[in-house]
């Protein structure tokens, strides 16, 4: 494997098994305004990926099909923000209390875009759409014990993100894929 496959590949599957296992940003979208009271908890750990490094990630020449998928779909992003806390012992209120301020939120008008939801686990796709393009999707989740909120911003094409999950082989993603074809 060469240099700049190995770069994108290793960058896109951190990146997306970060936000999978637990998205510059505006002032005012959700994880910013929830994060200011979870990152104080050290039970949390934060992630954040910046546009620059997605603008340095579409510098590089793709050499497959696959490696120019996943530089297109990073192209118009903004940025990646993941919080994630991985022995949360109240992680069914987090949850309760993150979904409740989305859905309440004046600054954004979140709609839920995909729920998933059983007796073990709860996962809730949101998205923020301005002027007919989504700008931010937001995932909100718990199972065992871990938590995980996650908001990637930019210009966003879930279709072009359902295929870098299908190509890195990322459960979960798979789940916007179906919703591209409704």
């Amino acid at each position: 494997m060469n240099t700049k496959k190995l770069i994108i590949r290793c960058f896109c599957i951190a990146a997306i098994q970060m936000s999978m296992a637990a998205p510059a940003f505006a002032q005012e979208n959700a994880i910013d305004l929830i994060l200011q009271e979870l990152t104080v908890d050290e039970r949390f750990t934060q992630v954040t990926i910046s546009g620059k490094m997605f603008e340095l990630m579409t510098s590089i020449d793709p050499e497959t099909p696959e490696e120019r998928a996943m530089l297109d779909a990073v192209s118009n992003l903004d940025g990646l923000k993941i919080l994630a806390c991985s022995s949360c012992k109240d992680e069914e209120d987090l949850f309760d209390e993150v979904y409740y301020a989305v859905r309440r939120s004046d600054k954004r008008k979140y709609e839920v875009l995909l729920e998933v939801r059983n007796e073990k686990e709860k996962e809730t796709f949101f998205v923020y759409d301005e002027g007919g393009e989504v700008r931010e999707l937001l995932l909100i989740g718990y199972a065992r014990k871990e938590f995980f909120l996650i908001s990637l911003t930019g210009v966003i094409d879930l279709a072009q993100i359902a295929n870098i999950g299908r190509a890195l082989e990322v459960e979960g993603l798979n789940r916007l894929e179906s919703l591209d074809k409704q």
